[in-house]
């Protein structure tokens, strides 16, 4: 009977596969061949089959697509998981190492502070890819008003930022900032992290929260289990280092904004980072003395501004970590002299 039916199906597969029904019971039998299966372990590659097989094999093809789909999804996300889990363990590390390690050597000391800027640098890179990955700001980033805006906002903060650097620059030496590049460079940089900071740091505050809402229902669960069935595997992982890794973020961010470059310092540091940075010993003014601090001001660079303090030779620790109070405070007034090369004044007083 198996013999018999096979062989019935491939004389209709035949027939029909090279010669038109001819009439309505021909027509009826060609559809009938193309809605059942064919016997597939004996039919070959090269055989069309009916509209069943190629049917069936297109859902099946289909439901593979689709599996695989999923499947990589989520190995997508859970490599990033991963990565970003190892990632926050990294920035704790070198956070720790940075913060409580310590040595006799000031180099290696100058080092480990480094260490620990960084670790909160890499720390805040971590919230922020946190943040960045949450369904609202995916939703609000999507859109192009939201690109422009911030374009917007960011070319405004640019030009706000070197404003205010030349203005108190201008306020500490009397002079255009102009004669202080990398002063101003550097200062501008600083006032335009702050002004963007504070709002990035009020975000960061709302999501600190919202992790630690997740942690403590997480502990509830397992406090009256019949709240959800929730086990160790389900552990909240990321919000437990985002509530970390913020909360140092937080710390430094403060310390830094409100406590060691506050506005009311920002004269003395400036100052301060000035007679690192711009100003400068080695001149070929004959009518100085050797070993003044001088800067170069006026259209013809022949004039000099003269720092009268001692010379300052500031690390990027103590700029950061110690107040202005104990630090050399800006005078009220610079001298200006012009500059002498040889026996020739380059301009009369």
């Amino acid at each position: 009977m198996a013999q018999s039916a096979e062989s019935d199906n491939k004389i209709m597969s035949n027939k029909y596969q090279y010669e038109a029904p001819k009439n309505t019971r021909e027509q009826i039998e060609s559809v009938a061949w193309e809605m059942r299966f064919s016997p597939s372990a004996k039919r070959s590659y090269a055989s069309p089959g009916s509209m069943k097989d190629l049917l069936a094999e297109l859902v099946s093809l289909v439901r593979s697509a689709n599996h695989t789909r999923e499947y990589e999804s989520e190995r997508i996300k859970n490599y990033e998981t991963a990565a970003l889990t190892l990632f926050a363990v990294f920035c704790l590390l070198l956070t720790y190492f940075g913060r409580f390690t310590s040595s006799d050597l000031e180099w290696v000391n100058d080092g480990l502070f480094f260490a620990q800027t960084l670790g909160v640098g890499t720390a805040a890179v971590y919230v922020g890819i946190a943040i960045e990955r949450t369904a609202l700001v995916e939703v609000i980033w999507r859109y192009n008003i939201t690109k422009f805006l911030a374009s917007i906002l960011l070319s405004t903060l640019v030009v706000y930022s070197a404003g205010r650097a030349s203005s108190i620059i201008n306020d500490v030496f009397g002079i255009d900032a102009s004669a202080f590049p990398y002063t101003r460079a550097l200062l501008a940089g600083w006032i335009a992290f702050v002004q963007i900071a504070k709002p990035i740091l009020l975000l960061v505050c709302f999501c600190l929260v919202a992790h630690c809402w997740n942690l403590a229902s997480w502990f509830k669960s397992l406090a009256w289990p019949s709240d959800r069935d929730a086990s160790r595997s389900d552990f909240p992982w990321q919000s437990l280092w985002f509530a970390i890794l913020s909360t140092i973020v937080l710390l430094s961010a403060f310390d830094w904004i409100y406590r060691s470059l506050e506005e009311a310092q920002l004269p003395t540091k400036v100052y301060q980072m000035a007679r690192t940075l711009d100003f400068n010993s080695r001149h070929a003014c004959s009518n100085l003395p050797d070993g003044v601090n001088v800067i170069f001001i006026g259209p013809e660079q022949s004039k000099v501004l003269i720092d009268g303090g001692t010379k300052a030779t500031l690390s990027f620790k103590d700029f950061i970590g110690r107040p202005a109070s104990e630090w050399e405070r800006p005078p009220r007034h610079f001298s200006v002299s012009a500059c002498a090369v040889g026996s020739s004044l380059l301009l009369r007083p």
